[in-house]
């Protein structure tokens, strides 16, 4: 069990607050963000979001969660990068980082 003692286990695809009810605290977990209308919204599929969690109300249970493992911001639309950096700030997430990132935004952040 020694080889796992480092390991940082990341939940895949954890897109709801019903998805950290049964996330282990030391957990990461990966989220899905797009936006649709003016919200950024939790959501894997770009077509059927119709019960798409807001990004605002995850993060507000992410809080309350004490994870220690990261949050990774999976981008799924461009041009979102600033509004979800200031969630983070504003939600207080510190461990954090994004994925996937065009490689124009990427430069720009970089």
């Amino acid at each position: 069990m020694s080889f796992f003692k480092n390991t940082l286990f990341i939940q895949h695809r954890c897109n709801r607050s019903e998805d950290l009810k049964s996330l282990p605290s030391q957990f990461g977990a990966e989220i899905d963000v797009r936006y649709h209308g003016d919200d950024l919204i939790l959501h894997h599929d770009p077509f059927h979001h119709d019960k798409a969690e807001l990004l605002v109300s995850f993060l507000k249970q992410w809080r309350l969660g004490k994870f220690v493992g990261p949050l990774i911001l999976n981008i799924k639309t461009e041009g979102i990068e600033e509004r979800c950096i200031a969630l983070m700030q504003e939600y207080q997430v510190t461990n954090w980082f994004f994925l996937d990132l065009s490689m124009p935004y990427f430069v720009k952040y970089a």
